[in-house]
């Protein structure tokens, strides 16, 4: 079996969205047993040039052996995205493997920053 990430979102603190989706999931999870907490890598996506007026689009991918595990762009600023922001991504079973991640920023479809990374998620 591959060790892929099991659950990966992208969110933000104010997010209306991410407070349903936990209490759903926080809801989903009560039962008599509790499985053992899983690993989990959190990437934070902050900047210091100005939005919109530098950044207009972040994209995110997540990537392992070459295999796109993850890959989402994100409009940042008033309408948008609110940055910093953060990206969560679980262990999935078994043996970590290596995965890569890659932030890039982008304002009006011209690559401006790229900052990329290869490490595994922690098992526990």
């Amino acid at each position: 079996m591959t060790n892929l990430p099991r659950w990966i979102s992208f969110r933000h603190v104010a997010s209306a969205g991410v407070v349903a989706l936990s209490c759903s999931v926080a809801l989903l999870n009560c039962s008599g047993k509790e499985a053992p907490a899983k690993g989990q890598l959190m990437i934070a996506v902050q900047t210091d040039m100005s939005i919109p007026k530098d950044v207009d689009t972040i994209r995110v991918e997540v990537t392992a052996d070459g295999d796109m595990l993850f890959g989402n762009s994100y409009d940042v600023g008033p309408s948008g995205l609110r940055i910093p922001a953060t990206l969560a991504v679980v262990a999935g079973e078994g043996k970590s493997r290596p995965i890569r991640i890659r932030v890039m920023a982008r304002q009006a479809g011209k690559l401006r920053t790229l900052r990329e990374a290869v490490t595994t998620v922690p098992q526990d």
